[in-house]
C-alpha cells in the first residue's frame, strides 16, 4: 500500500488534530519538527523508514499494581536499578543521531521519579517530542503546569474502562478512574497534549466498559490510544485474550463514528502505520537491554556495552522484524509469534537474548 493510498484512512478530525499538533510543534521546538519532516518524507518509500521513538523505561518503580503489566516479570532482577545521567545522555544523544523525534518516558510509573526533572533536562526537549505515560493518581493541576514548565510535551493517561469500578479494580486502587479522568483534564489545563492510552482483549473490546471509555474519549476531545493484548508480564503465556482478525477489523470500523481512536498500525498523515517494532521505534530498559518494542521481551543488545545504531541494524537483519507488518507483531502476527514470542514463555530469564530468540541475525 503506498502511502498515498493510506490517507484515505485517515478521519478528518484525527488529521485536524494531528496537523494542528505539528503547527504547534513547528512553532515551538522547530529542531524536533524538522525530524519530523526528514521522518515523514523516508515514509514515502518504506524501504528507507527511518527511526521515530524510543520508549525509555528509566525505572521500573511504580505506586500500582495492575492486572496486565508488562513489567512486573523484570522487577526481581532489575528492581530499582537506573542508568546515570550521563549514560542517558549518551542514549540520547544517539537516538538524535539516528532522527528519532519522540522520547516516550515510561515506566512503572514516572511520576514517582524524584529525579524526572533532571531526567528530562538531560534527555532535552528542544530535540525530543517528549512524552510521559501515567496512570494518573499523581498527575495534579501542579503536577501538570510542572511538566509542562520542564518540557513535557504530552501525556498518555492509562484508563481500562469507562466504568469506574472495572477499572479500579483492574488496577487494584479505589478511586484511580476518578483520578486519571482528572489528570487528563489537568494536562489539557495546562497547555498538555492529553490523550487516553488503554489495552484491549478478544472479552473487552465489545463490552460496555469500552463502548463508554469511547464515549469518554469523544466527550473529552482526546485521543483513545489502543494497544491489543499481548502474552507477555503477568499476562505471560496467556493466549485467550488476544484479538483476532474480526476484532482487528471491528477497531477499523469503529474510526467511522470515533475517528480519535488510534493504534500505531493505523495510517496518519503523511505515514503508512504498520508495527513499528525496530523499523520505527525501540524499547529500552533500566539494565541499557534494547528490545523491539514493550511487548516483544527480547534483547537486541546492549546499549550501555554497544552503540544503538549497531543495535538497530542487528534488529533490522531479522526478516520478521525488518519487513513491513500491517499488524501488531506481538499480538496479532502468528507467524511471528509462534516463531519468536513463544521462546520467552518458557526462558529461565527475560529478556531472552536475541541468540537465542532468532535463527538468522
Amino acid at each position: 500500500m503506498k502511502i498515498e493510498d493510506s490517507q484515505n484512512d485517515v478521519p478528518d478530525a484525527l488529521t485536524r488534530k494531528i496537523e494542528d499538533s505539528r503547527r504547534r510543534l513547528r512553532a515551538e521546538r522547530p529542531r524536533v519538527y524538522e525530524k519530523l519532516m526528514q521522518y515523514l518524507e523516508a515514509e514515502q518509500d518504506p524501504a528507507r523508514r527511518g527511526m521515530s521513538l524510543i520508549d525509555f523505561a528509566y525505572g521500573f518503580d511504580c505506586n500500582f499494581s495492575c492486572e496486565h503489566c508488562c513489567t512486573d516479570i523484570f522487577k526481581a532482577e532489575f528492581g530499582h536499578r537506573r542508568m546515570s545521567l550521563e549514560q542517558v545522555k549518551r542514549v540520547a544523544d544517539e537516538a538524535d543521531a539516528l532522527g528519532v523525534f519522540v522520547f516516550s518516558l515510561i515506566g512503572g510509573e514516572p511520576l514517582v521519579w524524584t529525579d524526572l526533572d533532571d531526567l528530562v533536562r538531560t534527555i532535552d526537549p528542544s530535540r525530543f517530542h517528549v512524552s510521559v505515560t501515567t496512570n494518573g493518581w499523581l498527575l495534579t493541576a501542579e503536577c501538570a503546569r510542572h511538566l509542562a514548565s520542564i518540557g513535557i510535551s504530552k501525556v498518555n493517561v492509562s484508563i481500562d474502562s469507562g466504568f469506574p469500578a472495572e477499572h479500579d479494580a483492574f488496577r487494584g486502587r479505589n478511586g484511580s478512574h476518578a483520578r486519571a479522568i482528572a489528570a487528563v483534564s489537568h494536562s489539557l489545563a495546562a497547555g498538555l497534549n492529553a490523550q487516553i492510552s488503554t489495552v484491549v482483549t478478544h472479552q473487552n473490546l465489545h463490552s460496555e466498559g469500552f463502548q463508554r471509555l469511547l464515549d469518554l474519549s469523544k466527550e473529552l476531545d482526546v485521543c483513545l490510544d489502543v494497544q491489543v493484548a499481548t502474552p507477555v508480564g503477568k499476562w505471560l503465556g496467556k493466549l485467550d485474550g488476544l484479538v483476532d482478525a474480526a476484532d482487528a477489523q471491528h477497531l477499523r470500523d469503529l474510526r467511522a463514528r470515533y475517528p480519535l481512536l488510534r493504534r500505531d498500525v493505523f495510517s496518519t498523515p503523511g505515514a503508512l502505520g504498520g508495527c513499528p517494532a525496530v523499523t520505527g521505534s525501540l524499547y529500552i530498559i533500566p539494565s541499557g537491554d534494547v528490545l523491539p518494542c514493550l511487548f516483544i521481551h527480547i534483547s537486541l543488545g546492549n546499549v550501555l556495552r554497544e552503540p544503538l545504531a549497531e543495535i538497530r541494524e542487528r534488529g533490522l537483519r531479522v526478516p520478521e522484524l525488518r519487513d513491513y507488518s500491517s499488524v501488531c507483531l506481538a499480538g496479532e502476527q502468528c507467524a511471528f509469534f509462534s516463531k519468536c514470542m513463544t521462546k520467552t514463555f518458557s526462558a529461565a530469564s527475560l529478556p531472552l537474548n536475541y541468540q537465542d530468540a532468532f535463527d538468522r541475525f
